[in-house]
């Protein structure tokens, strides 16, 4: 088996041969892109007469390969995935989305310590032992989000300073990405429907739990970054005036964080579940905190409860 060196040096050349034939003229790229938590290789294929680059993980196909399919069927289903994304591509208005980038300019909330090289690059704003970060919404369907990250030199180009980025990316990701507080057997509910249960079997189970919410999940109606929900605070205050009392919020992803009563457990022992949990169940790329963080419904105001290293 290959390691990733040799593994990355035989798809850069063997990319061309299984691309179709209007690509032959172009020539393979590889890059090394900043994601949330990681630094990833990315290949694509480029010509001098369009901007478009669409790229394809390398990481994510040598991770197919570690699984034990072959180059072949990667390199296919590679090739094929550059193919479409570069004649979406060629349908996508940059100018147009620049010039409404009021609209759809976006916040979501990543770590600040495992994201130190993304961050030098964009304009930020702190939050606790997170960071705010800005993007701009391409488009939103059933295959996910299309988004373009808010560099510096974007900003500028949009003559926009990250104040002006932080206000209109708070009343836009209300409106684009509402947020939404469910119990957690409501969010049970949505796994077990999408799992093809029916109602019946599925009330029973709930049934069978606590009829008293004592855990909820704060996201947003599409479950895309939604962990950034907790930066509105009536959200907060609204669900601990139900529980009434102070909450203990534990972030489970970027997606979302789980919220519970802060009498219900020590800080310090949650915070290590999360860590755990973290490292076991939560993709690279989605992981938030390792802490735990507190909100007094007197004072409405949210705080770090712990102080848990945040290693991955």
């Amino acid at each position: 088996m290959m390691n990733y060196e040799q593994f990355k040096k035989t798809v850069k050349e063997n990319f061309m041969n299984y691309m179709p034939d209007k690509f032959k003229d172009m020539k393979p790229l590889i890059s090394q892109v900043e994601k949330v938590n990681s630094t990833l290789d990315a290949i694509g294929v480029k010509d001098d007469n369009t901007s478009a680059f669409p790229t394809i993980y390398i990481n994510d196909m040598y991770k197919d390969y570690q699984n034990g399919a072959d180059l072949e069927t990667i390199l296919t289903a590679a090739c094929d995935v550059i193919a479409r994304a570069y004649n979406e591509a060629l349908g996508i208005n940059v100018s147009d989305i620049l010039a409404n980038a009021s609209d759809n300019i976006f916040f979501m909330l990543i770590n600040t310590e495992q994201n130190q090289s993304l961050l030098n690059s964009m304009p930020h704003r702190p939050f606790h032992d997170l960071t705010i970060i800005y993007k701009i919404m391409v488009k939103i369907d059933k295959n996910g989000l299309q988004a373009i990250p808010i560099t510096k030199g974007l900003a500028t180009e949009l003559k926009m300073t990250e104040e002006q980025l932080f206000e209109c990316a708070k009343n836009n990701t209300r409106r684009l990405f509402p947020p939404t507080v469910k119990t957690i057997n409501d969010a049970m509910r949505k796994v077990f429907l999408s799992m093809g249960m029916t109602e019946d079997f599925i009330n029973k189970v709930l049934d069978r739990m606590s009829p008293e919410p004592n855990m909820w999940i704060i996201s947003n109606a599409s479950c895309i970054n939604g962990a950034s929900s907790i930066l509105y605070e009536n959200e907060l205050h609204e669900l601990a005036e139900k529980m009434e009392s102070n909450l203990y919020i534990l972030p489970s992803s970027i997606h979302e964080v789980v919220v519970i009563s802060a009498e219900m457990g020590n800080p310090e022992d949650l915070a290590l579940m999360v860590a755990k949990i973290n490292v076991s169940e939560v993709p690279l790329e989605d992981r938030l905190s390792n802490q735990v963080y507190h909100y007094d419904r007197n004072l409405r105001i949210l705080t770090i409860a712990t102080n848990t290293p945040n290693t991955w």
